[in-house]
């Protein structure tokens, strides 16, 4: 239903917080199993968030699921790996509004009670404000679109790109480090195409290993050509 729905705006809304909200329901009362609810919660953020459904002039159902999600989902981030998992979260937010998140309206769609909704079943130790500072934390971290986007003007004018942002953690944002830093990276690295699944410098389909890297770290690298593609398009 929710596929068949992809050109009524509205009724795609409404199909994804029912799969939401009986999704969880079914998992967490009637199963009892917290652990596939959240794995089923993240799966289901990733995958209403990137379709851009976000609608500033009204609060609905969906946008305050999605940043509720992303404030639990939050919460239960790692130490060890925080950062990565906040970056993450604040990209999927910014593909749900198309564009930079407003702060406002992001804290304005909080349920910010812990009992309203799924939080206190999946983390009963949360308090009244433990939500809002952590999707807080969410928007205070800068999304790998803004650091792509902040490399390739650092590299455009010559200066120095610092290694230890989190874009270039990964080894292949290791890679796309080290031929920024290169006199001639202008060959080699561009910005990609909008809404473009190949390669924007010699137009190959990526493979399925590439596209889902690419889809996730906006960083496209092309097995034919070796170039890379970046997405910075919100």
């Amino acid at each position: 239903m929710i596929k068949d729905a992809a050109d009524r705006l509205e009724a795609l809304k409404g199909l994804l917080v029912i799969q939401l909200e009986v999704g969880m329901w079914m998992r967490l009362h009637r199963l009892d199993d917290v652990d596939g609810a959240r794995e089923f919660l993240g799966r289901w953020f990733v995958n209403a968030s990137k379709r851009g459904l976000a609608n500033e002039d009204s609060m609905s159902a969906l946008t305050q699921h999605i940043f509720t999600s992303a404030a639990i989902l939050a919460a239960f981030a790692d130490i060890s790996s925080g950062t990565t998992q906040l970056v993450a979260l604040h990209d999927a937010l910014e593909r749900f509004c198309s564009g930079a998140v407003d702060k406002q309206l992001a804290i304005g769609s909080l349920l910010h009670d812990p009992k309203t909704g799924f939080a206190s079943t999946l983390l009963p130790e949360l308090d009244a404000h433990a939500l809002e500072a952590a999707l807080t934390g969410v928007l205070t971290k800068r999304t790998r679109r803004s650091q792509l986007e902040d490399a390739l003007h650092l590299a455009e004018r010559g200066e120095e790109i610092p290694k230890d942002w989190e874009v270039f953690c990964s080894p292949l944002g290791q890679s796309l480090h080290g031929k920024l830093t290169k006199p001639n990276w202008r060959k080699q690295i561009k910005r990609a195409i909008p809404n473009y699944q190949a390669c924007s410098h010699c137009w190959c389909r990526y493979p399925a290993q590439e596209l889902n890297q690419f889809q996730s770290q906006r960083i496209g690298h092309c097995v034919q050509c070796k170039k890379y593609s970046l997405d910075i398009e919100p």
